[in-house]
């Protein structure tokens, strides 16, 4: 990576996000600009950055761990070139809290400052493998629906035992149970094809089944 110049911090929510940049805490490039999350206020702010002569290889974006609402941006940045560092709201927060922009709220351009004041020390952030990712959010998925399962099974055992039986109700737990079967059998067939595409996570697998007592929680650590 060459010579940071510019320090870009972003402030991302749900809806939009706001971006910043400076070259030094004396030195503005612009103030603060709100942009919709979504492709196209990301190409907005290339937009922004091109006028101001601003290039990937001379800038970083810092931005707070907000989880899926800085996914997107952040893999566009990155596809584009742009190095990326995602801290801990805290952590910036309590590196922020003396400086003379006393407020408690970590905008846009005090999160450009801590980039500037702690260049040396930002992790940077590498985008995920796509399917480690959906595989990831189908083992969620799964155990989401597992938990379900288990507690329409006990509810019906319940009703079961109860003198006056109530058809309906049991017929549609027995539906919805039914139903959560089916959807975590499909799961674990699109995990299964999402690991033959990859070699690397065939041979993870491979080593995995070697132990009988594996289940889908060690999966994940085996994996993540």
């Amino acid at each position: 990576m060459q010579t940071i110049k510019y320090f870009i911090g972003f402030d991302i929510s749900a809806d939009d996000f706001s971006a910043s940049c400076i070259t030094s805490p004396d030195n503005l490039v612009f103030s603060t600009q709100k942009f919709s999350n979504s492709i196209d206020g990301a190409n907005e702010l290339l937009s922004l950055l091109s006028k101001h002569n601003i290039k990937q290889s001379e800038s970083i974006v810092c931005m707070e761990a907000t989880g899926v609402y800085s996914e997107s941006i952040s893999y566009f940045l990155a596809s584009k070139g742009f190095a990326i560092s995602i801290e801990a709201p805290h952590k910036i927060k309590n590196k922020t809290k003396d400086s003379p922009r006393k407020n408690d709220f970590i905008d846009a351009l005090a999160i450009a400052e801590y980039a500037y004041r702690y260049s040396d020390k930002l992790p940077i952030w590498k985008p995920g493998n796509e399917i480690l990712q959906q595989i990831q959010v189908l083992l969620t998925t799964r155990e989401h629906l597992s938990v379900q399962m288990i507690a329409n099974i006990s509810a019906l055992k319940t009703l079961k035992h109860k003198h006056y039986q109530t058809p309906l109700a049991n017929r549609i737990y027995e539906q919805t149970i039914n139903k959560l079967k089916e959807h975590i059998k499909l799961i674990d067939l699109e995990i299964k094809t999402l690991i033959d595409k990859d070699d690397s996570f065939k041979n993870k697998i491979s080593l995995a089944k070697s132990v009988p007592e594996l289940d889908y929680f060690w999966l994940q650590i085996f994996l993540f």
